[in-house]
């Protein structure tokens, strides 16, 4: 991807986008970074080196070790790095979290998320993995992050299972389950299916769905299906709509007003290391077939 201009009431600056699947969106006068190795300093790392706040691409980083780097580059040189993690800033997403706090369904006991695509190009970066390629970093990012959110936990173990195109080839379809202490996070993501995002969160008391959860079209409301009666075949109710919103340009809109503000932006770094641990725990799972415990975000 092409470096793109920010518009004008975010600052000077340029959003660029690498195979190593980072961005930089330096606020102060800059120049966009340079397509990244696959080996070396991560771009973020650079950038704040270099003085500019950081909006990285997800996931983070490639992995939590060097997740973790880039809380020491943030430190030690007074900047903010932000992890792009739209859907978490999206007013339906947290609307959903606030029903779950007034025990709108119950208890929470189930997260459920699918994300699936088609490639056609073999040259896509995604099936490079020397890069960070596959599937799971790619899509099944969305439905780690985003039960954290809701059970606004960590998970204790996970499990999960990869068709791989061949042996050290990428994953092209994860499937994975995270045991959180109070209820379970499943989901499953491809990047050769049909298109498909669906989410749904099961109570003691009743479930929501959300269509598209991921990326909701951004000129129209999206919508939040609640349904808490006790019968299964009873009518359900109208859905709860949210106005529509660009989660982009909203996510942008905030990083702006933390950087030039003060404030940990959007979303806390330290949250998405813990979300690099979770992905890390989940690859591991799928190396040695077997449940593997998530280690402590902080190494």
């Amino acid at each position: 991807m092409k470096g793109r201009a920010l518009p004008g009431r975010f600052g000077s600056g340029t959003m660029t986008s690498a195979p190593s699947r980072t961005a930089s969106v330096p606020l102060r006068q800059s120049q966009p970074p340079k397509a990244p190795a696959s080996t070396g300093e991560a771009p973020p790392s650079r950038a704040a080196a270099a003085g500019k706040h950081v909006l990285c691409e997800k996931p983070i980083a490639l992995d939590a070790s060097q997740a973790r780097r880039l809380l020491a580059a943030r430190d030690r040189h007074g900047v903010l790095i932000c992890e792009a993690a739209m859907a978490r800033i999206h007013p339906r997403w947290r609307k959903v979290r606030q029903l779950l706090r007034d025990r709108s369904i119950g208890e929470l006991r189930t997260f459920a998320g699918t994300f699936g695509y088609r490639l056609v190009r073999p040259d896509n970066v995604r099936y490079d993995p020397t890069i960070g390629g596959g599937v799971l970093l790619d899509t099944g990012f969305y439905p780690v992050t985003m039960s954290r959110f809701c059970f606004e936990a960590e998970p204790i173990t996970v499990m999960a299972r990869a068709h791989r195109l061949s042996d050290g080839g990428v994953d092209r379809l994860t499937s994975a389950v995270l045991e959180f202490s109070e209820g379970h996070a499943v989901f499953s993501v491809g990047m050769e299916t049909c298109p498909v995002q669906r989410s749904h969160l099961i109570g003691t008391a009743g479930y929501i769905e959300l269509v598209n959860p991921w990326n909701p079209a951004g000129d129209r409301p999206s919508e939040i299906a609640i349904n808490t009666n006790p019968q299964i075949d009873d009518p359900v109710p109208p859905p709860i709509r949210v106005p529509a919103v660009d989660q982009y340009t909203l996510l942008a809109e905030e990083f702006a007003q933390a950087a030039q503000n003060g404030g940990t932006g959007p979303v806390p770094l330290e949250d998405s290391v813990k979300n690099m641990v979770v992905l890390d725990a989940l690859r591991r799972s799928i190396a040695s077939g077997r449940a593997e415990p998530v280690e402590s975000w902080a190494g």
